[in-house]
């Protein structure tokens, strides 16, 4: 399980030459029984998912066939459990229809059901800091205790598990997603700013620790088959230069294309597509049902305007301070998905097939949340202790 400094790879090639064949290949020997005859480590992620999964594969008295589903099985119930966690959340803080309008969107998010039970991309790590963030600072709440240590180690540990479970993949949009529950408690609960500089600044710093952590352990596993530090300092440099703003003659056709590409060109892309497709839900072939995310933010804006209406010219809004809080963070959260189709433009130009679940970290969960809290709310009256709050 430690050769190859405990790499992720693939099987029976000994350079870049990645197709569906080779994959289906590596599928037919685990499935016979069968071994390989070369190994060409990927060196972007430590890998450490393929840890527990060969401790059950050599132990297990199951076939191949049932363990492959019993993996697939858990990265599953793993995904189901950090959104249920989530959605938990969400009750508590925005009552039952905005939990279950997320709910929704997540049942029907053809992107969630992809990835959600993929043994490479455990969704579930994604998720795990912003789930320790929004907790931690529900749970501390009412004793207003929020100790600086333990924002610092908290986060750093989550993201430290992230990276190790999934590598750098959308490191950027990891790092910024766990800080919408504190925008969210800094706004509603009104922190005074020293308050709010010392535990974003905590938690950002916790937040580095934990990559630098996980970049420091993926260096050495590098340095182990590549031959050194030199040569995993060179690879982590040219690695991280294709997937951002680097120098396009370095790099392949397409790699190079990537990094020319106009950034609103990109993003145009990622607006364009589909955020829900209706008929695969229903079995309804009928045009128009195909519903792609600039229609989802037509929506949220829409919503956000009966927020302000509502709040600004009808005799204010119920539960405002709460409500103006998550329609803050909704349109924060944004910052999420745009730092890695902004900063790691190249990437996403390459990568259109899978890059859409960016949306739902988290801004969608956040906006179908805020959308069904301004419905159940903006009927209501104001009650008098709201008004002389």
């Amino acid at each position: 399980m430690f050769s190859y400094g405990a790499l992720l790879g693939y099987g029976d090639i000994t350079t870049w030459d990645v197709n569906q064949a080779v994959i289906d290949h590596e599928y037919d020997l685990y499935l016979n029984g069968g071994q390989f005859t070369a190994y060409w480590t990927y060196n972007s992620t430590p890998g450490l998912q393929a840890l527990p999964f060969s401790l059950v594969d050599q132990y297990s008295p199951f076939s191949a066939s049932t363990n492959l589903k019993a993996f697939r099985l858990a990265e599953a119930f793993l995904s189901a459990l950090v959104f249920g966690l989530l959605l938990v959340w969400m009750e508590g803080q925005f009552g039952l229809a905005a939990a279950l309008a997320t709910l929704a969107f997540m049942t029907a998010s053809e992107w969630l059901t992809l990835f959600g039970m993929n043994i490479y991309w455990n969704l579930w790590a994604f998720y795990l800091p912003l789930i320790a963030f929004a907790f931690y600072f529900q749970n501390s709440f009412p004793t207003g205790k929020f100790r600086l240590g333990q924002i610092f180690w908290l986060m750093t540990g989550v993201i430290l598990i992230k990276c190790l479970f999934n590598g750098f993949e959308f490191i950027s949009a990891a790092l910024v997603m766990p800080f919408s529950p504190l925008f969210y408690h800094a706004l509603r609960d009104r922190w005074s700013l020293v308050d709010f500089a010392c535990r974003f600044g905590t938690g950002v710093l916790g937040a580095l620790t934990g990559a630098l952590t996980a970049l420091g352990i993926l260096a050495l596993q590098i340095s182990s088959v590549l031959g050194g530090p030199t040569q995993a300092i060179e690879y982590i440099a040219f690695t991280f230069g294709k997937r951002t703003f680097g120098g396009s003659a370095q790099y392949n056709s397409l790699e190079a294309e990537g990094l020319r590409a106009n950034v609103f060109s990109v993003l145009g892309t990622y607006l364009q597509g589909r955020a829900l497709n209706l008929n695969s839900i229903f079995h309804l072939p009928i045009q128009g049902m195909e519903i792609p995310y600039w229609q989802i933010f037509v929506v949220f804006v829409f919503f956000t305007l009966v927020f302000f209406v509502r709040d600004r010219f009808a005799g204010g809004f119920p539960q405002r301070r709460k409500a103006a809080a998550l329609v803050t963070v909704t349109w924060l959260s944004t910052l999420a998905p745009l730092s890695w189709f902004v900063l790691f433009k190249a990437h996403s130009y390459v990568h259109t097939q899978m890059n859409f679940i960016l949306w739902q970290m988290p801004f969608t969960l956040f906006g179908f949340a805020m959308c069904a809290f301004i419905i159940a709310n903006v009927f209501r009256r104001i009650p008098d202790d709201e008004k002389t709050a």
